[in-house]
């Protein structure tokens, strides 16, 4: 994990998306819940940026940027 200047989070993965695991309902239903409480607090924490590796070595990015998103991968960490 790293945080550029500007404040974003920059997860490094290295494995493509359709590579992660399946999450539990649990785990969803926990972080949906985590993400309410900090929205609801004004904590909506930095832009996130995912960039999964490939096997081509090519990426592909994920940006995270507006509000809700950013509450969700807080909560997620």
């Amino acid at each position: 994990m790293q945080m550029a200047a500007c404040g974003t989070m920059t997860i490094l993965v290295a494995h493509p998306p359709e590579a992660m695991p399946a999450v539990r309902a649990r785990d969803l239903a926990i972080a949906w819940e985590a993400a309410r409480a900090a929205a609801r607090a004004g904590r909506f924490g930095p832009p996130w940026l995912f960039r999964f590796l490939r096997t081509d070595q090519s990426t592909t990015d994920l940006a995270l940027n507006d509000r809700d998103a950013r509450c969700w991968a807080s909560a997620m960490e």
